[in-house]
């Protein structure tokens, strides 16, 4: 769904799905792990990181 992703560092992989959370209301955890080629202990860090930099600017990822 959207579209397979070059090799990226974590950063760069967080900063992408950042991107792609503005963009949709809805994002598959499933498809996140395909697209990414990572596993959902990856995805699970990602998203606890992701959590703690956006609570800095008052937006909460649930």
């Amino acid at each position: 769904m959207y579209k397979q992703k070059d090799y990226l560092s974590a950063v760069q992989r967080r900063q992408d799905m950042q991107k792609l959370l503005l963009l949709y209301p809805a994002i598959h955890v499933e498809e996140l792990c395909d697209d990414y080629q990572i596993s959902m202990n990856t995805l699970q860090n990602d998203y606890n990181q992701l959590k703690m930099e956006t609570e800095d600017y008052n937006v909460y990822i649930y």
